[in-house]
C-alpha cells in the first residue's frame, strides 16, 4: 500500500514540481485510503472475534508512518502557502 501511494503521489514527476492543489488532493486520497483500510480491518477483526489474532503493528506499521509523514508534509505546505504572501509585500517603500 505504501509503495502504491508513493508511486501515485510521485507519478513520474518530482512532488515539488506539481501544483500545490494537486499534491494536497493526492495526499488526501492516500490518507483516506489509510483510514478506510483501518476501518475495514477493525470491522473484520470484530466479526472474527477471538478466532484470529492479527497484529496491527505488523499490518499497519509502515502505512501508519507513511500517513504521519503525509500529514506533516501537508502541514508544512500549508505554512509555506500562508507565508508565501509575505514575499510579495514591499515593506521598504
Amino acid at each position: 500500500m505504501v509503495l502504491s501511494c508513493k508511486s501515485f503521489v510521485v507519478n513520474e514527476d518530482d512532488v515539488w514540481i506539481q501544483p500545490l492543489p494537486v499534491i494536497e488532493e493526492k495526499f488526501n486520497k492516500c490518507l483516506q485510503l489509510h483510514r478506510e483500510y483501518r476501518e475495514h480491518f477493525h470491522t473484520l477483526k470484530n466479526q472474527l472475534g477471538d478466532k484470529q489474532e492479527f497484529s496491527e503493528v505488523i499490518m499497519f506499521g509502515k502505512f501508519d508512518k507513511f500517513a504521519n509523514r503525509l500529514l506533516k508534509i501537508s502541514e508544512i505546505l500549508t505554512v509555506l502557502q500562508t507565508y508565501r504572501r509575505l514575499r510579495d509585500f514591499k515593506i521598504d517603500g
